[in-house]
């Protein structure tokens, strides 16, 4: 039986057993025990969909060393679009979008805002691989707080070749992969 229909069958029982309809309380109630896989409601923040301002914090750990060419997203604007049960869509002012997930109690993540890979030239068996992904809570449907993560890694039987590691330290001297850094954020929906 589907949760809707569990819903439904409750809020019969209790019409027969009070002879009214429920209150929106206990509704609520009903539901959030009943159908747990409802996104919205349940004591849930869920945000705006809209205009929200990006606030980059500081680096919260770094592991990749590479201090100067450390990117963080710049303040700015984004959307949230396309809310639907438990998943919505961030769109940047680059027209860059990608997926998140509200996973309850506020907190969401959006594991592949940035997934790219980058083979090595040549015969070598190695490829840099690439990910972002943003962890954060909405503290109320205007307000957010997490960190973005970035990370590498090389993966392939040559990625120990001493020719690709000359390279590599040509363009990042400080950095061994695989390698991570966090970088803390707040937004605010306007």
């Amino acid at each position: 039986m589907r949760s809707g229909e569990r819903v439904i069958r409750a809020i019969r029982a209790i019409r027969s057993a009070r002879g009214r309809l429920p209150t929106s309380r206990a509704l609520t109630t009903l539901s959030c025990g009943a159908a747990l896989s409802l996104a919205a409601g349940c004591g849930d923040v869920v945000p705006r969909e809209g205009v929200w301002i990006h606030d980059p914090g500081v680096i919260t750990e770094d592991t990749c060393n590479l201090g100067d060419q450390t990117a963080t997203d710049p303040y700015g604007e984004f959307v949230i679009a396309d809310l639907e049960g438990d998943r919505f869509t961030i769109i940047t002012d680059a027209d860059e979008s990608f997926s998140c997930t509200l996973l309850g109690d506020g907190l969401f993540e959006c594991p592949n805002r940035v997934v790219e890979s980058f083979p090595a030239d040549g015969n070598y068996d190695a490829t840099l691989n690439i990910n972002v992904r943003v962890d954060g809570t909405f503290t109320t449907e205007r307000d957010a707080e997490g960190e973005q993560t970035f990370s590498a890694e090389c993966v392939g039987a040559d990625c120990d070749n001493p020719l690709l590691l000359a390279v590599f330290e040509l363009v990042y001297p400080d950095t061994t992969l695989p390698c991570q850094y966090k970088v803390a954020f707040t937004a605010v929906g306007k």
